[in-house]
């Protein structure tokens, strides 16, 4: 194996325990949440998505090519310059319609992703994936992100992590809150040290209707990109936009919902494999959803946590069912995981 070999494989171990350490922070927070609330089965459900998850993230880890690219090898030094600078400007615009305007996250988020890729030229391959990340880093609280200079700092920060990042998770939803959390952890432990206060739980009565939104987000952004109607970026914000303009404030529960399942949505054709495991994804987000939903309130990237967890639980779970398949005899069982495989 030749130098250059080891040096990439070190470069993907790095980033892999990264990914390893945040995924963890996320999830233990998410269980102390639902052992607070003294909740059996929020706690079981973190448990089990706990454990598919490793098995999910493990086989990422197997795909070498996702972490042996370096971002030299893919982007000139002017293009890695040029996606630093729109990054950065995506999460710096969507911090100021927050604060100028006093609009919710989703919505500024979503007007700016739209105004950005409708009406900026795109000078290189994934402007408008690089766009909708830097608008999910942008969408960090006022309580968190108290002033512009620090917002500058944040998407600045977030950018560099997109360039490292950049090769590896491509094509799976939730990446963008990935490396929004990243930097939230970064902020909060190393540069404000600063603890977030602990949101609202979610409302029982709220519950159905918020999952039925979550899936809703899931299939109408999934049906515009599939049927070439809009780009996946383009589809995921217009649907976050419509669902934020149709519920009020008091109903933004409604609106993350579905905007939670537009990010599901992200993940593409060749790893959704088929409208029944999105709708595994879909499912297994909603049970980090709710146990994760009050958490770090005011931060950004949780719900990519969120998606990016219901994805690996996901993958996880369809890698055991094809196992068991082989052994199984149960014409039942083969039946009904055929449809996730």
């Amino acid at each position: 194996m030749s130098d250059k070999i080891k040096s990439f494989d070190l470069l993907g171990l790095i980033k892999f325990l990264t990914t390893v350490f945040v995924f963890i922070h996320f999830i233990v927070i998410t269980f102390s949440n639902a052992w607070s609330v003294e909740s059996t089965g929020m706690i079981i459900s973190v448990i089990v998505l706990f454990l598919l998850s490793l098995v999910g993230l493990l086989n990422e880890y197997r795909d070498v090519q996702q972490y042996n690219h370096r971002i030299g090898e893919m982007f000139s030094l002017k293009e890695k310059a040029e996606i630093l600078f729109i990054f950065t400007l995506a999460a710096f615009l969507t911090y100021l319609v927050q604060v100028v305007f006093s609009q919710s996250s989703t919505f500024a988020a979503s007007v700016i992703s739209l105004f950005m890729v409708y009406l900026i030229p795109q000078r290189f391959d994934i402007f408008e994936i690089t766009v909708y990340t830097g608008t999910i880093a942008g969408m960090a609280g006022t309580q968190f992100i108290s002033s512009w200079p620090l917002a500058l700092a944040f998407g600045l920060i977030a950018g560099i992590f997109y360039l490292i990042f950049q090769p590896s998770y491509r094509a799976t939803g939730g990446r963008a809150g990935l490396m929004s959390y990243m930097t939230t952890l970064v902020f909060m432990y190393l540069i404000l040290n600063w603890r977030p206060e602990m949101g609202t739980q979610i409302d029982r009565s709220m519950i159905l209707i918020s999952f039925v939104l979550t899936f809703v987000g899931a299939y109408t952004t999934y049906y515009l990109h599939m049927n070439n109607i809009l780009s996946v970026v383009k589809s995921a914000m217009l649907i976050t936009l419509i669902f934020d303009l149709i519920f009020p404030a008091s109903l933004s529960l409604y609106t993350t919902s579905a905007f939670v399942g537009t990010i599901i949505a992200m993940t593409t054709p060749s790893k959704t494999k088929n409208v029944p495991f999105l709708s595994l994804i879909t499912l297994f987000s909603f049970l980090a959803f709710v146990p994760a939903y009050p958490l770090m309130a005011g931060t950004t990237g949780k719900l990519g946590l969120v998606t990016l967890t219901g994805y690996l639980a996901a993958d996880g779970a369809s890698i055991l069912a094809e196992k068991l398949n082989r052994k199984s005899d149960n014409k039942v069982f083969l039946t009904l995981t055929s449809f996730f495989l």
